[in-house]
């Protein structure tokens, strides 16, 4: 940063609370105050010594957009963003209502960065049975821009609110209409001389629980001036874009209360050990804002998100990694073989080649060499598919077999004859329908991707998926044995995330892990892919035959996970006939 556009940002005491807040001044004007410590003489008593908010937050002119307790709403703070309740281990404790006296956040410590300021805040149940203990533990990162000109004279604030269970339990942040990210405007305003504007163009009377990527609040300052805020989600956000909750401005004479809502709908979990962002900029101006430029600056935004790898890396199969999956690979099977079978490992790719192709044989081979179920011939060659070689294999498993082109068809992408594909499709399908089984992994249900019956028999065809990212794949139902394994906890892990087609509109299958959308990035699929459940493990009848198809995983570190490879084991040996369990498909349970 030069000189010239060093923000000469000092940390001071406020005069009106002494060592309670931080200021900040840029350009010598102090335009944003955080309360760093409880307030020690709040309206209305003890129970309303919140901390960890702003304000005031002024334009540069001055004019403060935000208001502190208003006589309305004693517990509204400003600019602040507290869950209205957060539920762990029986107990739902709201921390919104501070009058309530339950829960309440209180910022504990914070100091200068370069360009703002870091805090760190707890979030506390007052009522424990034990007495007070602290649930969320906060770290707040604020930083300040220089002034600009253009699109009007401000500057920005970006906040990142990072969120971290204590202890080892995970926690929810229950959903309900308001909860979040909340701007209460300043007293000024009202129904005759300020305006709300969202993204999508509703106006305060329109917006309430409307989505909204930023929120325009504009309206009468001193001189009769206008002034104003841009309040900007991050599209990386839970939930983005996020719902909002604003009030009718009927009520309260028009008094401006906006609240960016990730949990209107769905409530969040938050993993131990497992950290919850949250990015929000605000743009704080004098002057006016088109929808056009407020779009313009959330756009500018958005490109702030940084470009990260999501990609594993790749490594080759080693007699060491062979040696750390036979150590954590399953002692013995969750049930018995009734006899030892007899699987083809079949891993031709003519298409997207994985290179987790040959650590997905080794494990398998593991798997059934560990626990006796099945003993494993591996090949690449389509001859083994033809009725008289096919026939000596009781399970089929077909090793990420990506085809190629617009037939998607991998006997043809090999024969380069319609008949002769044909042929193979079917020995393949006569095969299990006969009473055999056959096994997916990953990429395998995209073998013959553009035939409807190897979709029917498989439960599937693939779509498309996005970047590799984090992913939490939650059980179906805890209680199904092969599922076991898991003990109702997700399986969380890097992958590419599966869509496919056909598998949720007919649902011929039962379920078995379900891919968590909410924080799934799928570009501009993002909306339609949340639209419904997505599973990525099931398993299915089909004629006298058991299918099973595994999704994870696109990195051989998955595999990395003993509870994944007894889940596998146990999707063999019910695609082998070992495992009695309900395979009816959804569509019939759910009638």
């Amino acid at each position: 940063m030069t000189k010239r556009l060093l923000l000469f940002i000092l940390l001071i005491g406020s005069q009106a609370r002494a060592n309670e807040t931080l200021s900040v001044k840029v350009d010598g004007k102090e335009l944003i105050s955080y309360q760093a410590k409880p307030m020690s003489e709040p309206n209305g008593g003890d129970k309303f010594k919140g901390s960890n908010f702003f304000h005031p937050i002024k334009t540069p002119s001055g004019f403060a957009v935000t208001d502190l307790q208003p006589k309305d709403h004693l517990h509204h703070f400003g600019l602040w963003w507290p869950w209205k309740y957060v539920a762990t281990e029986g107990r739902k404790v709201l921390c919104w209502e501070l009058q309530k006296g339950d829960g309440i956040i209180e910022a504990k410590e914070s100091k200068l960065t370069k360009d703002g300021f870091t805090a760190k805040s707890v979030y506390i149940d007052r009522k424990a049975p034990d007495g007070p203990k602290i649930l969320i533990n906060e770290t707040l990162n604020a930083t300040v821009s220089k002034i600009i000109d253009k699109p009007a004279n401000g500057y920005f604030l970006d906040l990142e609110i990072i969120h971290e269970v204590v202890g080892d339990k995970p926690l929810e942040v229950t959903k309900h209409r308001y909860s979040g990210f909340c701007l209460r405007g300043t007293h000024a305003w009202n129904n005759d001389n300020s305006t709300v504007l969202t993204s999508e163009g509703k106006d305060y009377t329109k917006s309430n629980f409307t989505k909204a990527k930023w929120v325009r609040v504009e309206g009468a300052t001193e001189n009769d001036n206008t002034g104003g805020v841009v309040m900007m989600s991050r599209p990386d956000n839970h939930a983005h874009p996020e719902k909002l909750r604003t009030w009718d401005p009927k009520t309260h004479n028009g008094a401006i209360f906006v609240n960016f809502n990730p949990v209107k709908d769905k409530s969040l979990t938050i993993q131990p050990k497992k950290k919850h962002i949250r990015h929000y900029r605000l743009f704080i101006y004098d002057g006016k804002i088109s929808s056009e430029q407020a779009e313009k600056l959330w756009k500018d935004y958005s490109e702030t998100i940084p470009k990260k790898s999501t990609s594993l890396s790749a490594f080759k199969v080693t007699p060491e990694w062979i040696a750390k999956i036979e150590k954590i690979a399953p002692e013995k099977p969750t049930v018995p073989p009734l006899r030892q079978r007899k699987a083809l490992v079949f891993s031709r790719m003519t298409g997207f080649k994985h290179w987790v192709t040959p650590h997905t044989a080794a494990i398998i081979k593991t798997l059934g060499t560990k626990s006796g179920a099945y003993e494993v011939v591996e090949s690449d060659d389509v001859k083994m598919f033809e009725p008289d070689t096919i026939k000596q294999f009781d399970i089929i498993i077909l090793n990420n077999t990506c085809s190629d082109g617009k037939k998607r068809d991998m006997f043809w992408d090999v024969t380069k004859n319609e008949e002769k594909a044909a042929a193979l499709e079917k020995s393949l399908i006569d095969h299990i329908a006969n009473g055999n089984g056959l096994v997916a992994m990953h990429g395998g249900i995209a073998m013959q991707n553009n035939s409807a019956e190897f979709s029917k028999m498989l439960g599937g065809s693939f779509a498309f998926h996005p970047a590799q990212q984090e992913i939490t794949c939650t059980v179906v139902d805890p209680k199904h044995p092969l599922l076991k394994p898991f003990d109702g906890k997700p399986l969380v892990h890097k992958d590419e995330p599966y869509l496919f087609n056909n598998a949720y509109k007919d649902k011929n299958f039962r379920p078995l892990l379900e891919m968590d959308t909410t924080n799934l990035n799928c570009g501009n699929k993002t909306k339609i892919v949340r639209s419904e459940k997505r599973y990525v493990a099931w398993i299915k009848k089909y004629g006298k035959g058991r299918v099973f198809y595994c999704s994870p995983s696109h990195n051989a570190q998955s595999f990395e996970n003993p509870v994944l490879l007894q889940f596998i084991l146990n999707g063999i040996q019910y695609a082998a006939g070992d495992f009695e369990c309900d395979d009816s498909p959804m569509k019939i349970k759910e009638k």
